[in-house]
């Protein structure tokens, strides 16, 4: 393979020059430390000329020397840092397995060095008695030579623990001893941010939530979550990684229905025009997303049946006919995603941390966040009456826009649940419960709609149909509707309205 991945979990200290390394021979679970010959790493890290890279916490590195010579991306995570490593390349192109992860952040951007760190390493090996690699003190002097205007070259010492097969616990007691040896934790968070210095970009800050919140700060909040979950699934769909599309999808849609229940917090056509953006990425999600659920409902259905009723080779056609669908649909997705329209779709969402809101912004959380969702449960109750006074293809639409309007209304009182408490909490359960009755019917009608097309396509090869005609009967008959189950669920909605809902 040419890539690999670990967690990185490290301690980085600044240290004066003339500091010696203390033993850590004395840590708890320590059996003895072996002290490594001295190398020379060489090593460029790449970046945009607003170190776009940087500002997100992640650095890319092409590094020459040492055991483990190559390309290093490092990630950030929870509590620790992803790293992936790609074999060293002759080119300064970054290899494709690591620009997979990049594309959220770069938007067509190219990368170019931006600085040089030339580091004198000795490592220090923290080892078990069973000769286990518990951890790494590496003691290192570092010289920068930036490739950025106005940035001098320095040069400075620090040590760094990283963690290997040690308890977390290895880290602190290290950490005891090198602070008594004059180790300082103030050193920052990067060998490339020290080297920058000046040139280090602030990151873009948090939306604030007074003790008081306003309908703007709570909106604001929410929006900016569910953009950075958007992102955060843009190299899982580009890696295949499952329920990456699902939950990139998903989340345009948050964004969306909520962009749509806070339109009045928005000047001019702004949120209008982000939410056909987000709709277009959801759409180029769609087709994908759907092969993915139809071959698991198909596949789950297929497992129901009798060994003895499955007849030719139905799970071979219905994995090979979705599986290339998929294929193509993602194939699709994937322009898009690589399109200026959704670099550009990306930055709008950027935007939203700053984005100037309308005077409707400034009316306290409290006092009016239940008028804003007045609006959208109305929009549910008008979709369900027109449900029911309809038939056939016009009242299975109409079912699909009271499903719509369900979810709206559920993901705005999401986004305000922490503000309107119980309520909120409890109407979401309840429009929830609306539009999962309705999506399991939806399932069942495509569903059906697809054994049919597929026993053609049997039919059409001179295959036994048996098995498709059985399976479409199935999902026939759970495809009706539980009229009681959609009336009970409507009823409780309508039974937990908040205080200023008022009836149609």
């Amino acid at each position: 393979m040419c890539t690999s991945e670990t967690r990185e979990i490290e301690r980085k200290y600044a240290v004066p020059d003339d500091a010696p390394v203390p033993s850590t021979a004395s840590v708890d679970g320590v059996g003895h430390v072996v002290v490594r010959d001295t190398v020379v790493l060489d090593a460029r890290y790449f970046d945009t000329p607003d170190l776009a890279l940087l500002q997100h916490k992640i650095t890319l590195r092409k590094r020459l020397g040492g055991s483990d010579e190559g390309w290093h991306l490092k990630l950030p995570g929870d509590g620790f840092r992803r790293e992936i490593q790609h074999r060293i390349t002759a080119s300064d192109v970054v290899p494709p397995e690591l620009m997979v992860h990049l594309h959220a952040v770069l938007r067509g951007r190219d990368v170019n060095p931006v600085v040089q760190l030339t580091t004198s390493r000795t490592i220090h090996e923290l080892r078990a008695a069973d000769a286990a690699l518990l951890a790494e003190l590496c003691d290192d002097a570092v010289t920068s030579t930036p490739s950025i205007a106005d940035v001098p070259q320095a040069s400075w010492r620090e040590w760094e623990v990283e963690l290997h097969d040690g308890s977390p616990e290895l880290l602190d007691d290290v950490e005891a001893i090198l602070v008594r040896a004059g180790a300082s934790t103030d050193v920052g968070p990067s060998k490339l941010a020290r080297a920058l210095g000046p040139a280090l970009p602030s990151s873009a800050p948090a939306p604030t939530w007074p003790g008081s919140p306003r309908i703007g700060d709570v909106a604001r909040r929410y929006l900016v979550r569910e953009s950075a979950r958007l992102m955060d699934h843009d190299s899982g769909v580009r890696l295949h990684t499952d329920d990456a599309i699902h939950q990139m999808r998903v989340a345009a849609r948050r964004l969306r229905s909520v962009l749509s229940s806070y339109r009045s917090l928005f000047a001019g056509q702004d949120g209008q025009e982000l939410r056909i953006e987000l709709k277009a990425l959801a759409d180029s999600l769609g087709e994908a997303r759907d092969s993915e659920v139809m071959l698991a409902r198909l596949h789950a259905l297929l497992d129901e049946q009798p060994e003895d009723l499955v007849r030719g080779p139905v799970r071979e056609r219905i994995t090979e006919a979705l599986t290339e669908r998929y294929h193509q649909a993602h194939a699709q997705a994937l322009v898009f995603m690589s399109s200026p329209r959704y670099y550009t779709l990306l930055d709008r969402l950027d935007g939203l941390r700053t984005v100037e809101f309308t005077d409707a912004a400034e009316v306290g959380a409290a006092d009016g966040l239940a008028a804003v969702f007045d609006r959208d449960w109305k929009r549910v109750r008008r979709a369900a009456r027109i449900a029911e006074s309809t038939s056939g293809a016009a009242h299975e639409e109409a079912l699909h826009d009271v499903r719509k309007a369900a979810k709206r209304l559920r993901y705005g009182l999401d986004s305000v649940s922490d503000v309107l408490g119980k309520p909120a909490r409890r109407a979401a359960k309840a429009a929830s419960a609306v539009t999962e009755i309705l999506g399991d019917h939806n399932d069942s009608v495509i569903t059906s709609e697809a054994i049919a097309s597929l026993a053609l396509e049997a039919h059409a090869r001179g295959e036994d149909t048996f098995t498709y005609g059985r399976m479409q009967g199935i999902e026939s008959s759970r495809a009706s509707l539980s009229r009681d189950d959609y009336a009970t669920a409507l009823h409780t909605l309508n039974g937990l309205r908040l205080e200023g809902w008022s009836r149609l």
